[in-house]
């Protein structure tokens, strides 16, 4: 299991070095810290950073614990139980039902809070009001988010 964290780890590194080669080449209006690349290169610093640290802390693992004889990378090793594998396919549909359908038919806010809702509930033992609850409240906290802190319009 560790020689398959520290291949996942591998393609996350590429993914936001990718990301982050990305953003450095978005163009620059005035300052560095107030142009578009701005977020996405420190995000991207971040992520790759601790992509790093979970490689080598996987490195790290399988030397102390010598598990790399006879081991045998499997895909199915990241989703063993049936259950996990409808799960994965359905929450792909979902998220592009929400991008694709539910968005441009119900407008971002009430497609967000029947996503986020459907989510939790999907994989949470959490009963539906909670649920609702949760995503009406990480949607108004978008809104805010957007509103006052990045001042851009919400979308839509």
């Amino acid at each position: 299991m560790l020689l398959l964290e520290i291949i996942v780890g591998i393609i996350f590194l590429i993914f936001f070095l990718y990301l982050l080669i990305l953003g450095i080449e978005m163009p620059e209006y005035g300052q560095f810290w107030v142009s578009p690349g701005a977020f996405p290169v420190i995000l991207n610093i971040l992520l790759l950073l601790l992509s790093l640290w979970w490689v080598i802390a996987q490195i790290i693992n399988l030397r102390e614990k010598k598990e790399l004889k006879n081991q045998v990378v499997k895909l199915s090793a990241l989703f063993s139980a049936k259950e996990e594998w409808k799960r994965l396919v359905f929450i792909s549909v979902l998220t592009l039902a929400y991008i694709y359908w539910l968005t441009p038919l119900l407008g971002f806010s009430i497609a967000t809070v029947v996503f986020l809702t459907i989510s939790l509930k999907l994989f949470g033992k959490i009963n539906w009001l909670k649920c609702t609850g949760v995503g009406v409240l990480i949607t108004i906290l978008i809104y805010l988010a957007f509103r006052y802190v990045l001042n851009l319009p919400m979308p839509t």
